[in-house]
C-alpha cells in the first residue's frame, strides 16, 4: 500500500454548509454543484445506491435509503442548514 501525505484544513462551522446527496453512478454533480455555489459554502456529499434502471420502484427504493444516507455524513455537518437530494434522469 502507497503512504499519501496530506494536510486537513480547518474547518469552519460558522460559515453556511450544503450537504449533497448524489446518486452512487453520478460522477460529475458534486463538481457541477461547486460551480454555483459562492466560495464560502462548504460543500459535503454522500453517494446513495441506486439501480442502472430509474423506474418509480428504484426512486422508491432509493427514497428509503435516505435516512440512513444523511445520517451517515451527520456527524460532519453540525450545524448544517440544507440537504439537497439531485438525481439527474429522464423518466420515461
Amino acid at each position: 500500500m502507497i503512504n499519501f501525505q496530506f494536510d486537513l484544513e480547518a474547518d469552519h462551522p460558522d460559515e453556511p454548509a450544503v450537504g449533497l446527496i448524489v446518486l452512487q453512478t453520478d460522477e460529475t454533480m458534486e463538481h457541477e454543484l461547486r460551480h454555483w455555489l459562492p466560495a464560502s459554502v462548504r460543500l459535503f456529499h454522500s453517494r446513495i445506491p441506486n439501480s442502472v434502471d430509474i423506474n418509480s420502484d428504484s426512486l422508491h427504493a432509493m427514497k428509503q435509503l435516505l435516512p440512513a444516507t444523511v445520517a451517515s455524513r451527520d456527524n460532519n455537518l453540525q450545524g448544517h442548514r440544507l440537504w439537497m437530494y439531485l438525481c439527474r434522469y429522464r423518466y420515461r
